[in-house]
């Protein structure tokens, strides 16, 4: 989906303009915490939560002096309410990501700056654009498990109740709803993940 098919979604091509900042760094670590090094964790932590920091502190800045309200949203992770073994700094680093954006939702609502989180889970990609997260750690993840690679993608897909592979434009279709003003959302998660009972929202 390019700029302009997202502009006709939201405003049909004639309404207001809605500016929308999308939160989406990510890198992992594979490690039990009893072996994971702080320079490791350090690294996850660098991107995935003072990135995301950075990266929310200037948004704001700019949805603030257009006076136009606005849209922010956070692209979290499954792992924020139920965490995976040896997924440590992944997990922490996420969970942080999200945290903020509560706190931002609280403090921009009366700029009608809306904040939003997405908690997606096991995207390998789309069928013609690989992940480059899964792939830099999709092996060390499969062996985690005991598991190869392809084994690993099935167990993904046979742990959600809808027994559904999740793809990135799954997570698109996601910003696409919240930044569409289809309901005076803020403060809110939805999960992309096919139904995880241990991480549903709560």
């Amino acid at each position: 989906m390019n700029a302009g098919m997202l502009t006709e979604i939201l405003d049909g091509g004639t309404g207001p303009r809605t500016d929308v900042v999308v939160l989406n760094a990510g890198i992992a670590h594979v490690a039990p915490i009893e072996e994971l090094e702080v320079e490791d964790f350090r690294r996850v932590m660098d991107v995935n939560a003072t990135g995301y920091l950075l990266f929310m502190r200037e948004g704001i800045r700019v949805l603030k002096r257009q006076r136009l309200g606005g849209h922010i949203i956070i692209n979290a992770s499954k792992n924020v309410f139920g965490p995976g073994k040896d997924f440590g700094a992944y997990s922490a680093s996420k969970a942080a990501g999200h945290q903020l954006g509560k706190v931002a939702a609280i403090e921009l609502a009366p700029q009608d700056i809306r904040v939003n989180m997405i908690n997606a889970d096991a995207i390998f990609g789309d069928p013609d654009v690989p992940s480059g997260l899964w792939a830099a750690v999709g092996p060390d993840r499969a062996r985690s498990r005991g598991m190869t690679q392809q084994e690993l993608i099935e167990y993904y897909r046979n742990r959600n109740l809808l027994r559904v592979r999740i793809h990135g434009r799954h997570v698109g279709n996601a910003v696409v709803f919240f930044a569409a003003n289809a309901t005076p959302t803020t403060g809110a998660t939805l999960p992309v993940d096919g139904g995880i009972i241990e991480a549903f929202p709560r």
